[in-house]
């Protein structure tokens, strides 16, 4: 079984969001059926599901993942395999890379 978890920084992120207005509810309904694809099917399913844009990312993401939940809002996330966890990294509303 999958568990997928946010760092503090990205709690604060999606407050923020949320407050200025940048995520909207249909965005966290987006997010929230990725999270439930993945706990319950594991990453894997994701590719099954052209939506999500799933891919691995490069550089200075190296080892990381990128998955869509809107025209440029991503998520960037990690597969921790020996604890089946997935920690979400960063959300971002404008296709923004940039690690802060």
């Amino acid at each position: 079984m999958w568990k997928v978890t946010y760092t503090k920084q990205v709690e604060k992120e999606i407050s923020r969001l949320i407050l200025n207005k940048k995520l909207t509810e249909y965005d966290l309904e987006i997010i929230d059926f990725w999270i439930s694809i993945i706990e319950e099917k594991g990453p894997e399913e994701l590719d099954n599901y052209k939506i999500f844009k799933d891919h691995k990312l490069r550089n200075e993401w190296e080892g990381f993942r990128s998955s869509s939940f809107s025209i440029s809002g991503r998520i960037i996330y990690k597969l921790h395999k020996k604890k089946i966890l997935i920690k979400i990294i960063k959300v971002t509303t404008n296709h923004n890379y940039k690690r802060d």
